[in-house]
């Protein structure tokens, strides 16, 4: 998905507010004129009356929720990813600045990405039909995900607000936590009427829910996923039909997969631990992730709090820019909204120990104190905590008014409930809610209550809990001076440290080191255990304990029960890297080896994470650094001559699509490399534009370099030819050279490519727009083994597989995916040929038909791996008696989506229980691997 410029377009009074929009996934100006949407005729007067009704009703309701807004908003980043789990990966991550608040997505771009990708992975359904109804389905919904804090409820508003700006449309918000019993089941229309209090829809749910199934212009907006605390968020959910009831999460699942109101638009936000869980088959295809406020957006934030204080004349203009000018933008929690605002408003107070979560709430939670400071409010916020802690226990936030003497007071920590009753009301944010109960759990609970209760909270999903605790108990003088209710927690602070021994074993024993497994491995175990990688945060939620508690001695506990080897992975945030530095402090004298990363999976890092990390990570020797998406020229530092002076400890580095980097950066790079004792295992600037200059410092540096990976580098042919000549001068073969997607690069660049093929272990030429006159110069030259060929999405035909059958015999792994094949015969013939079995042969999506499942059935015998899904297949008999003949069993055979019948599956499945260890395709739900990376780790 390319980046777009930003544009902001005053609209014409005289145009529709529609117009006002331009086609890019950054929107101008909103218009906050709300319409009420006009009522198509239909045959029936009373479902005209009704229909009449329910949209003035909504459009009332809606004004309601959106007079909670600020008038003053700030852009949010995100970036865009998708449900890889399901679909495998194409156009994984693009970094893309997004406005949000005043300047929040549009409605038609959003959802116009989610159909531009759905179109790109329809080709699993043969079918045309399939094909239309897929993307129909997919192109409608959109999950957005985000850490609490982050600005996804804000988000989840100013999205109504655009959708209430334009003409003849119907917007549903739903806010899950209003449903104080998830196992009531309630009609459709009900769940998206939530917020209508007076709605009643006793006769009219299913004509209104006919009516509403015929428009395309209706959109269902669901917050809070992860509030819900849905108990079986991983199930597919049962499908109604038009007029049935069912639970909030049935029904919510139902409207996600289009099985009711397929033709609306839907967009679902979730933190991203719970959205992780979301079943598959029902998670949203294309996902939006909320990463929080850049430097620009949280200056911006800054000046809007510090003029109003000015204007009200809080303070002079001397003290606003004194603010302005120390603001400490991008650190450790002012990228969340959440905390950026209160940063802000009480720096001036030169207010100090704001560095964690747990002393800048209670930093807010003080400040408010002295601010009230009324009669029996201690007494408030005793009940207050006691509520906050019940409601946490039993997974639920709606309370009632007679749950506690008085909300005066506390409402800066509650809002209204959507409601049918005015008595509901809610916590104004989730962190409220653990802050409460934390307060709770150290000073008010027994310690018997204490001991009990904790064991509850050692869940990922308590873990803010957790961290609140150990926070609080460093502050137990001070919050029992504020709180005259308030016990010591003295005692419980022990128990907690007691308890956290057993917890930090736990934490130690799930803390992964580095890629657990190579992928021949990992392809014969369970695909989804590696995927989710949940430990890889363990490492963050250790050393976020420490950083808490402020406790040298449980740091340094901690720091040296770190093994000698860390990994850090997935997204990373900036409070995480200063946590783990903090920890990393305490070992000065018994340095680590850190891993940023793995091949599989690349790290992107938010804010000034990254900075931190690097500057703060002396004297341990960062190992590996795979980085995507990072920000190397930041306002105060380049971050690329930071990593190049650690070049010569970094045995993989891998910068993808890191800010284009420039021939200055890339002499940084490589300019050390002749200092390194060994040559560097990986290098990898794939999604880097490279000029000539960039290319001849790569090629002049080599011999340097064990595997080199340059995708979709915009590389020519003219760069190819100094390369090649230099690898074929290499003393030692070099291990993988991956130039995907690099389409410009010709057939004489592939000519000239082909001098150095005998020096190559590994060769990866994927969707590089390869002819059979191309893959003939590559294939005519390689007289020694090669431990790995991919050249999928390469339409070179049949002609190609015969030039390539004919050096077969010394490939170990060969895939050919959507190559316009046809006929496998030769190649067949040639496997047939080999003395020793090839690992891998991937040939799916090419129609090779039943015959060719029957020519492979010759060559069985000397394929460990085979991927033949989406062939076109309708009949295996031959092949399937093949396999079932072998001596040795094959390794892993996967034939999904081809014209297979359940009966035809159900034959192979039994046929070949004791001669295939993993069977893939024969049941709908199997965890099926791709060959994404396959021949990396055969070397």
């Amino acid at each position: 998905m390319a980046d777009h410029p930003k544009t902001q377009v005053k609209p014409d009074e005289n145009e529709e507010p529609s117009t006002a929009y331009q086609t890019s996934i950054h929107v101008g100006d909103v218009n906050y004129h709300y319409y009420t949407p006009s009522i198509s005729k239909t045959t029936n007067s009373t479902t005209n009356e009704e229909c009449e009704t329910l949209c003035n009703t909504l459009r009332k309701t809606n004004e309601e929720l959106l007079d909670e807004l600020e008038t003053e908003y700030v852009p949010l980043n995100i970036i865009v990813s998708n449900n890889q789990q399901m679909y495998g990966s194409v156009d994984n991550c693009n970094q893309v600045d997004v406005e949000d608040k005043s300047q929040i997505l549009k409605v038609e771009d959003l959802f116009q990405h989610a159909k531009d990708y759905a179109e790109k992975v329809s080709y699993r359904k043969r079918d045309p039909q399939a094909q239309k109804k897929f993307v129909e389905r997919h192109g409608n919904i959109v999950g957005v995900t985000g850490m609490a804090g982050i600005g996804k409820s804000a988000v989840a508003m100013k999205y109504l607000k655009v959708a209430l700006g334009q003409r003849n449309q119907l917007a549903f918000y739903v806010r899950m936590k209003d449903f104080a019993n998830l196992d009531q089941s309630i009609s459709v229309t009900r769940f998206l009427l939530k917020t209508v209090r007076d709605w009643d829809d006793t006769k009219t749910d299913k004509r209104i829910l006919s009516w509403l199934s015929s428009l395309k212009d209706v959109h269902v907006i669901i917050d809070g996923l992860d509030e819900a605390c849905l108990p079986t968020l991983e199930t597919f959910g049962g499908i109604l039909n038009l007029g049935d009831e069912g639970t909030p999460e049935v029904i919510m699942k139902n409207l996600i997969r289009g099985d009711v109101l397929p033709l609306a638009k839907k967009i679902i936000f979730s933190r991203p631990q719970t959205y992780q869980h979301f079943n598959r088959e029902t998670k949203p295809l294309f996902t939006v992730k909320i990463t929080g406020l850049n430097e620009e957006s949280q200056q911006k934030m800054c000046q809007q709090i510090v003029r109003k204080k000015i204007e009200r004349g809080e303070m002079s203009t001397e003290e606003g820019d004194n603010i302005i000018s120390r603001f400490p933008f991008s650190t450790k929690l002012s990228f969340m909204p959440i905390f950026c605002q209160p940063i802000v408003k009480y720096l001036h107070k030169n207010k100090s120990g704001t560095e964690t979560f747990s002393s800048l709430c209670l930093f807010l939670f003080e400040t408010w104190q002295k601010y009230e400071n009324s009669d029996g409010l201690c007494e408030q916020v005793k009940d207050f905590c006691t509520l906050a802690f019940h409601r946490l226990r039993d997974n639920k936030s709606q309370f009632h008014l007679n749950k506690v003497k008085s909300l005066a007071t506390m409402s800066l920590f509650v809002k209204s409930s959507m409601h049918r009753s005015n008595q509901v009301f809610i916590f104004a944010h989730e962190i409220w809610r653990d802050f409460f109960a934390s307060l709770y759990l150290m000073h008010l609970a027994s310690d018997d209550e204490f001991d009990v209760e904790f064991q509850d909270f050692t869940c990922d999903n308590r873990e803010l809990v957790r961290k609140l605790c150990f926070g609080i108990a460093s502050k137990d003088e001070d919050l029992c001076l504020l709180v005259s209710t308030f016990t010591s927690s003295a005692k419980k602070k022990a128990l907690l440290w007691n308890k956290c021994d057993s917890l930090l074993c736990d934490l130690r024993s799930n803390i992964v080191c580095g890629n657990p497994l190579r992928l021949q491995d990992f392809w014969d175990s369970s695909y989804y255990d590696f995927r989710s990688r949940e430990n890889d945060s363990r490492l963050f939620h250790l050393c976020g304990l420490a950083l808490e508690s402020q406790d040298p001695s449980l740091t340094s506990s901690i720091a040296y029960g770190l093994p000698e080897e860390i990994l850090i992975g997935r997204e990373v945030f900036p409070h995480d890297i200063e946590s783990l530095c903090h920890v990393l402090a305490c070992r000065q004298n018994q340095p680590i080896h850190i891993n940023v990363g793995d091949f599989t999976e690349p790290v992107t890092f938010y804010g000034n994470a990254l900075e931190t990390f690097l500057s703060g990570v002396f004297p341990h020797k960062i190992k590996k650094l795979h980085l995507k998406d990072a920000q190397l020229r930041g306002n105060r530092v380049v971050l690329v001559d930071q990593i190049a002076e650690k070049l010569c400890d970094i045995d993989e580095l891998m910068l993808r699509n890191c800010d284009q980097l420039s021939t200055d950066d890339v002499t940084s790079l490589v300019g050390n490399m002749h200092l390194r004792t060994s040559p560097m295992q990986l290098f990898d600037l794939s999604n880097n534009i490279l000029n000539d200059a960039s290319m001849d410092l790569i090629s002049n540096n080599i011999d340097n370099i064990e595997r080199l990976e340059l995708i979709r580098c915009g590389i020519v042919t003219s760069q190819v030819t100094p390369l090649a000549k230099n690898i074929a001068k290499r003393p030692t073969p070099l291990k993988w050279l991956e130039l995907d997607e690099n389409r410009d690069i010709g057939v004489e660049g592939i000519k000239s490519l082909s001098v150095c093929l005998n020096n190559v272990g590994g060769l990866a030429l994927i969707d590089c727009n390869m002819c059979a006159g191309s893959v003939q110069h590559v294939t005519t030259t390689i007289t020694k083994p090669m431990t790995s060929l991919l050249l999928d999405r390469n339409p070179f035909g049949d002609q190609g597989v015969i030039f390539i059958s004919l050096c077969v015999e010394y490939i170990n792994v060969l895939s050919m995916s959507k190559c316009n094949i046809v006929n496998v015969g030769p190649l067949a013939v040639g496997i047939e040929r080999r003395k020793v079995p090839m690992e891998i042969l991937d040939l799916h999506g090419n129609e090779i038909g039943s015959n060719g499942a029957c020519d492979l059935a010759q060559c069985t015998g000397n394929i460990r791996r085979l991927w033949i899904n989406d062939c076109g297949i309708e009949e295996m008999t031959t092949l399937t008696e093949a396999i079932a003949g072998l001596k040795t069993s094959m390794k892993l055979l996967h034939i999904g989506d081809n014209h297979l019948t359940a009966k035809q599956k159900r034959e192979i499945s039994l046929r070949l229980r004791h001669t295939v260890s993993n069977l893939y395709g024969v049941t709908e739900d199997s965890d099926v691997p791709s060959t994404c990376g396959a021949g990396k780790n055969f070397q």
